[in-house]
């Protein structure tokens, strides 16, 4: 798994963790950093104290969420190794990435990416949204 599969992960965990009984306040999971290892410790300690007054299977989720995240923490830890940025067009432009992570990983503004994607790939890149 290299850092774009892992931040893909990332935002699924994230995802689901902002909708049910015990969701996370969007501003809360997504902060300035997404993968920053801090803040996502912060939201694990959240999700595993704030469990009062659940129903069993929302403290269930929380608790998967929370341990889903641990593991993600570890693989950011390990550092994995980012794809060049023909890699993420190629991705970007098969569907298997969001924009929001080619764009994080390149530093590219919506723009760019549709620019450099198209130069990748030799086709117009898929709308971001």
């Amino acid at each position: 798994m290299d850092f774009a599969d892992l931040l893909e992960e990332l935002r699924v965990t994230l995802r689901t963790l902002c909708t049910g009984e015990r969701r996370l306040p969007i501003e809360d999971a997504y902060g300035d950093d997404i993968a920053d290892p801090g803040r996502l410790a912060k939201l694990v300690t959240a999700l595993r104290r704030n469990v009062d007054g659940l129903s069993e299977e929302a403290v269930a989720e929380a608790l998967k969420g929370a341990d889903s995240l641990d593991d993600i923490i570890e693989s950011i830890g390990r550092a994995p190794e980012r794809p060049s940025k023909e890699e993420l067009c190629r991705r970007y432009a098969d569907g298997k990435l969001d924009a929001r992570t080619v764009i994080y990983l390149t530093g590219w503004n919506l723009e760019t990416l549709y620019d450099e994607c198209e130069k990748v790939t030799g086709q117009p890149a898929p709308p971001a949204y």
